[in-house]
């Protein structure tokens, strides 16, 4: 039975761990260098020259985490860019707001005051 790795446990290269990945930019690397060891096992499975039965099976093995290890970084890179677009919207709908209340503060007590009645229970009143 094996244990289960934590991220800072899960070396992608040599000193850098699943933890270590933090910006875009870190992801990205990251997936260039699984995507790498990935094709140079994939190339050395196909060698006629490679019969030995257990380095075979170390190497399908080391493949699979490898994809595994891939798998786990693109989704991670996908939740980190939704969490910035997220990020950009929110600002975008304040500053709008903020605008929408300097230019036509009338309108906007009256939008407010329909909202408030509208759905009340975000307001918590």
């Amino acid at each position: 039975m094996s244990a289960i790795l934590t991220p800072d446990q899960i070396e992608i290269a040599d000193g850098l761990t699943l933890a270590d990945l933090t910006t875009v930019e870190d992801h990205d690397m990251a997936l260039l260098t699984l995507s790498r060891d990935i094709n140079r096992i994939e190339e050395q499975l196909a060698d006629p020259m490679q019969q030995d039965q257990h380095w075979s099976e170390r190497a399908e093995s080391a493949l699979r985490f490898k994809k595994s290890l891939r798998q786990t970084v693109t989704q991670r890179l996908a939740d980190l860019r939704r969490t910035a677009r997220a990020g950009l919207t929110d600002a975008k709908n304040q500053l709008l707001v903020s605008q929408f209340k300097a230019d036509w503060p009338t309108q906007f007590d009256m939008s407010a005051a329909h909202a408030r009645d509208l759905r009340p229970e975000l307001w918590g009143d």
